[in-house]
């Protein structure tokens, strides 16, 4: 079976963060130097999805073929978490510190978990400090 590839794509670029080796900052690029980016990126993404096909279709085994597609591609999975462990993980990666992607990653995992089980994160909340 093929794997149907999604890529993630940066919304937009950053440079490393001097102090913190865990941040970035919003990058100072030129017009120029962005479309140049994108069109890279999306450069390297095109051709891997091509030779990743080429592969599939002269027989060679998926597990060897999908090595070479990029690590932005999208991964689906199911996870189970005890509520301890949730809580955890979406405090340290919701946080301020915290790399925007992961940032963006916990945010979407809360809300699927969040409508999942509305009474744990209304007793996590409540269970809270005022000042969080």
């Amino acid at each position: 079976m093929k794997l149907e590839a999604d890529y993630w794509k940066p919304e937009q670029w950053r440079t490393n963060n001097k102090g913190n080796k865990q941040s970035s900052d919003l990058g100072d690029f030129t017009p120029e130097e962005l479309a140049e980016l994108d069109d890279a990126f999306q450069s390297v993404i095109t051709r891997a999805s091509e030779v990743y096909d080429m592969l599939l279709e002269k027989g060679v085994a998926r597990e060897q073929a999908r090595a070479l597609l990029p690590l932005g591609t999208y991964t689906e999975f199911y996870w189970t978490v005890n509520a301890r462990s949730l809580f955890n993980f979406l405090e340290l990666r919701t946080h301020a510190s915290a790399q925007k992607e992961m940032q963006d990653y916990a945010s979407a995992i809360r809300e699927v978990a969040e409508q999942i089980a509305p009474w744990t994160f209304a007793a996590w909340a409540s269970s809270k400090p005022p000042s969080e």
